[in-house]
């Protein structure tokens, strides 16, 4: 049996938010098309005959806003992504926004299976809500916890960013400490980034008005707050009580197979068994929705040159990872974790990458603050949580 983790994008939402660089479009109170998500049921029947994946490890359905659509469409999309999967996911994430979560779409979620709730708070402080244009406010967020409260059983989620303009030190640490008091099982604490060609980006002139020193300073100290109230550090931005860490992230990290639905998604399958160069085959979508829409919706799975290893569809385009990128990829997203990088995995898999040959000791000599772990038959080679500010500067030296 061949398992894989699957990504939904819905990239529907209220209104962008002034810092955001993902692919979204504003729907401005129009409904989402149930087109798009009979696309995406396309999509992911198309991907998991071409990779004979039976089943899908973990879904997480993400945005945008998916929790935008009805909950008859969100049991739908569910429904019918996993009707052809053998057995249930392990872990099933939707995100959400707090202006839109209401009870029946939480009751909706918990009866497709869904177990676990993201939602995006990013601050409990109306002022810092406001000067991103946040299209949520501290009172919309206070209902939602309390719909959650009241009406969820599964893990929760909860994001914050430190940084944000338009909110004092204080007013960060009492917003950190009241998104803890909540008990969520797993919180997210993010460092502002501006990102070129958003709106904040232009207000801050490029950055050059923007405090970086101040955001870093934030971040430590929602940092201490989030371990002082019992949640672990796990990775760069993660932070989680016991055993709630979450499943599909982590399977980025360790670089397992992955299918990406949906425009501008991607997904990678890997083969490191291979005796070419060519060590995983990654896609990404198209951005423009009616082709997307349209392709899908009119696919022929009749047509066997579609399922032709040389056949890519034209509402994607594909990358051939060779094993020098899926070493340093591995070495990126594996040094995130405060586990790090196991020593036996890269010698299975990056023996023919010179001049290290699978020396994993070799190839991190020149980083400093990596410790290692572990007993001989199986070591691992990683930072503490000190060391893990130090990541962006070791992952350059690695280049």
């Amino acid at each position: 049996m061949k398992e894989a983790l699957l990504y939904v994008h819905v990239p529907f939402c209220t209104s962008k938010c002034d810092y955001c660089d993902f692919y979204s479009v504003p729907v401005c109170g129009k409904p989402v098309d149930p087109s798009y998500v009979q696309a995406l049921l396309k999509e992911e029947t198309y991907w998991r005959q071409r990779y004979s994946v039976s089943s899908w490890k973990t879904l997480y359905i993400g945005g945008g806003t998916p929790a935008l659509m009805p909950a008859e469409l969100t049991v739908r999309l569910v429904e019918g992504l996993l009707c052809g999967s053998q057995g249930v996911p392990e872990e099933i994430t939707i995100e959400v926004n707090p202006e839109v979560l209401t009870e029946e779409k939480i009751l909706a979620y918990k009866k497709c299976g869904i177990n676990r709730l993201s939602m995006g708070i990013q601050s409990m402080n109306e002022k810092a809500l406001k000067s991103v244009n946040r299209h949520c406010s501290a009172e919309s967020i206070k209902k939602a916890l309390s719909l959650i409260d009241r009406y969820w059983e599964g893990k929760l989620n909860l994001d914050l960013i430190a940084g944000l303009p338009g909110q004092s030190d204080a007013e960060f640490e009492d917003s950190v400490r009241k998104t803890a008091a909540f008990g969520a099982d797993h919180i997210s604490l993010y460092t502002l980034t501006l990102e070129e060609g958003t709106p904040l980006y232009k207000k801050t002139a490029g950055g050059t008005a923007f405090d970086y020193d101040r955001a870093d300073s934030q971040w430590f100290a929602g940092r201490d707050i989030l371990e002082e109230a019992g949640y672990a550090q796990y990775e760069v931005s993660n932070f989680a009580k016991k055993n709630c860490q979450g499943i599909h992230n982590t399977g980025y990290w360790q670089q397992q197979d992955y299918a990406g639905l949906g425009c501008s998604a991607c997904g990678t399958f890997y083969d490191f068994s291979s005796e070419s160069d060519v060590r995983g085959i990654r896609w990404s979508n198209t951005r423009n929705i009616d082709a997307y829409v349209k392709f899908w919706n009119d696919f022929n799975f009749n047509r066997k040159e579609t399922f032709l290893p040389e056949f890519i569809p034209p509402v994607s385009e594909r990358e051939l990872l060779d094993s020098s990128t899926s070493e340093f990829e591995f070495l990126m997203m594996g040094l995130r974790t405060l586990r790090g990088v196991s020593e036996k995995l890269y010698e299975e898999r990056y023996s023919d990458v010179e001049p290290w040959h699978g020396n994993l000791r070799k190839r991190l000599e020149s980083v400093d603050k990596i410790k290692i772990s572990g007993s001989e038959s199986e070591r691992y080679f990683h930072f503490d949580r000190d060391g893990l500010l130090f990541l962006n500067s070791a992952l350059e030296s690695l280049l």
